[in-house]
């Protein structure tokens, strides 16, 4: 083998092992998508919405540790906000659960 493919070898060697996919997907901030609560409860109102909270921690395989990771939003129904928590659990990648829940109405605070 030459010296340029040799070194080529050795840069995709380096490089493959420091990339780390999941990372790139939490620096762009790529969640799974939650309703806008005040958009949603001016159509159907913040007292027939429901409020969705995720939060966990996102696993690195290749660097066997965990990123800190939380999501909400609102939902039109409650099938809608469990779906989205089993979104949430399939984009930590197995990482460790802390809290998640769906509530019926929306506080205030929120909109």
């Amino acid at each position: 083998m030459n010296k340029p493919a040799m070194l080529a070898a050795f840069a995709v060697l380096l490089f493959a092992g420091s990339f780390d996919p999941a990372a790139a997907f939490v620096s762009r901030n790529d969640k799974p998508p939650a309703g806008d609560c005040r958009a949603l409860a001016a159509r159907h109102g913040a007292e027939n919405l429901w409020f969705g909270r995720y939060s966990g921690f996102l696993y690195q395989g290749n660097k066997a540790r965990e990123i800190p990771f939380a999501n909400q939003g609102c939902f039109a129904s409650e099938a809608a906000c469990r779906r989205w928590q089993n979104e949430n659990m399939t984009f930590t990648r197995g990482g460790s659960l802390r809290y998640t829940s769906c509530q019926a109405g929306v506080s205030s605070r929120y909109l």
